[in-house]
Parts: structure tokens; sequence; C-alpha cells
């Protein structure tokens, strides 16, 4: 899933305060940066190897955007 990481932008942030994420994040798409996987550090995230934790998100953001599409 390498190759296929390389079609994403990932943003994953670490110490946030849910407000402070989300000021980030709004800004981010205010500016109109491009797309991106956002993703906040977790207890268990931190334990996991980048490529797994990447692999992770690009499923969890694929699948995300199937249920979207389907609404």
């Amino acid at each position: 899933m390498v190759e296929e990481s390389r079609k994403y932008r990932f943003i994953i942030v670490h110490g946030f305060s849910d407000k402070e994420f989300l000021d980030f994040y709004n800004k981010y798409k205010e500016n109109k940066l491009p797309p991106a996987i956002f993703a906040v550090t977790t207890e268990h995230s931190l334990k996991m190897k980048l490529e797994d934790l990447i692999n992770t998100l690009i499923k969890e953001h694929e699948e995300f955007m199937r249920k979207r599409k389907g609404k």
C-alpha cells in the first residue's frame, strides 16, 4: 500500500487540544490548501509503525468516502 499512500497527503498531529485541532483544521480548509487526511495521535497509534498507521488511515479514509458517496 506504500504506492497508494503517495496519492494522499497526511497531517498527523500530537498534543493538540480539541480546540487547537479544530482551529488548525479550519484554518487549513479556509486557506484552500490541498486535500489531506487528518489524524490525531492516540495511545494506540503512537505504538504503531508509521507504515501501519498510514495504511490504517487510508482504509478509514476510503471507507468514509464510500459511505459519504452513498448518501
